[in-house]
């Protein structure tokens, strides 16, 4: 990725959660960028990610669907995503 930008992304599910298929070591978040939601699922590499916390999420910003969580700063508690 040449051009990126950083979001807050709210972690939406972890594991295998029903109707969703993601793996027992991945997490699923959802993320805006200029209004438009976006959900990704990634590697968990973190262990204390969990649902609903939050994670710093790097984007393209030609195409905000190519993105990478960044554990820098781990995740955190979240109370809104915008």
């Amino acid at each position: 990725m040449q051009h990126t930008a950083l979001v807050t992304a709210r972690i939406v599910w972890t594991g295998k959660p029903s109707g969703i298929r993601v793996g027992p070591n991945e997490i699923g978040c959802e993320y805006y960028v200029k209004g438009v939601k976006y959900r990704q699922t990634f590697e968990q590499k973190d262990s204390t990610t969990s649902h609903g916390r939050c994670l710093e999420v790097r984007y393209s910003v030609e195409d905000p669907q190519v993105a990478e969580p960044t554990y820098a700063k781990g995740s955190y508690a979240c109370a809104a995503v915008s």
